[in-house]
C-alpha cells in the first residue's frame, strides 16, 4: 500500500524524495552523469541503494564520481560500460539567438521522443515521463559561453535551484512509489504539470512518429556508414 503522497516544493531536494524509499536491488542506467543534475541524481540513487550505470563518455569523471558516491556508503563499485564514440555537431560557430533556438528544438524532440516511446512501451510495464527541473545555472549548458554564463547566473539568481533541488523531479519519477502506474506525463517540482504543457506541439502524434522514423533513418544511415 502507497502512504498519502508527501508535499513536495520547487525547493525540494532529490534525497527528501528518497526519504523512506529503498532501492536496493534496483537498477538503474544514467547517461551524464559527469556534471551538473545527471552527477547529483546517480549519487542521490546510489546513496539510497540502487546499482547505478553511468553511461558517460568521460571515464576519469565518472571513476571520480564514483569514488566521491563511495566514500559516503562506503563500498566497491565497477563502472559497468562506457560509450566508446560520440559525433558530435559542431556548434562552435553558431549564434547565440541560433543556439538557442535549436537548444529549445531539441528540447521539443526530447518531449516528442518520450511521448511516442509512452505510446510504443507503456503496455508493456515501461513508464515514460517529460520533466522540466527548474532553472539550474551550475551545469555545462553554457560551456561554451563564458560571457553569457556570467550574465545568466547574475540575472537568475533569485530564481535557480542548486542541483540537489534540480535532481528532485528526476529521481521523483524515477523512483517514488507514487509514479509507479504513470506514465506520459509532464513533471516540474515533483508534480503533474501537464496543464502548462503545449500539447498543441507535444501531444502530435504525427510529429511523433515524423520524428521517430527520421531518427531510424539517421541511424540507419550512420550504421552502414561505419560498416567494414
Amino acid at each position: 500500500m502507497v502512504n498519502k503522497k508527501p508535499k513536495y516544493s520547487y525547493h525540494t531536494t532529490a534525497l527528501e524524495v528518497l526519504n523512506n524509499v529503498s532501492l536496493s536491488g534496483k537498477t538503474i542506467l544514467i547517461t551524464g552523469t559527469t556534471t551538473g543534475i545527471g552527477r547529483e541524481t546517480a549519487r542521490a540513487l546510489a546513496l539510497k541503494g540502487a546499482h547505478v550505470v553511468m553511461a558517460n563518455r568521460n571515464v576519469a569523471l565518472s571513476e571520480e564520481l564514483r569514488n566521491e558516491i563511495f566514500k559516503e556508503i562506503n563500498r566497491n563499485a565497477t563502472i559497468e560500460e562506457k560509450l566508446n564514440k560520440l559525433i558530435p555537431s559542431p556548434s562552435n560557430n553558431i549564434g547565440m539567438v541560433d543556439a538557442w533556438k535549436l537548444y529549445n528544438i531539441s528540447k521539443l524532440c526530447n518531449v516528442l521522443f518520450a511521448f511516442k516511446l509512452h505510446r510504443l512501451e507503456h503496455e508493456n510495464g515501461i513508464n515514460m515521463f517529460v520533466l522540466h527541473p527548474g532553472v539550474i545555472t551550475d551545469t555545462a549548458l553554457t560551456r561554451n559561453s563564458q560571457t553569457f554564463s556570467k550574465i545568466f547566473k547574475f540575472v537568475s539568481k533569485p530564481f535557480v535551484k542548486t542541483l540537489e533541488q534540480g535532481a528532485a523531479t528526476t529521481v521523483y519519477c524515477a523512483a517514488s512509489p507514487h509514479t509507479q502506474n504513470e506514465s506520459g506525463r509532464y513533471y516540474t517540482n515533483c508534480a503533474d504539470y501537464e496543464k502548462d504543457l503545449d500539447k498543441a506541439l507535444a501531444r502530435d502524434e504525427y510529429l511523433q512518429d515524423l520524428l521517430w522514423s527520421k531518427s531510424l533513418e539517421f541511424i540507419n544511415q550512420f550504421e552502414r556508414s561505419i560498416q567494414i
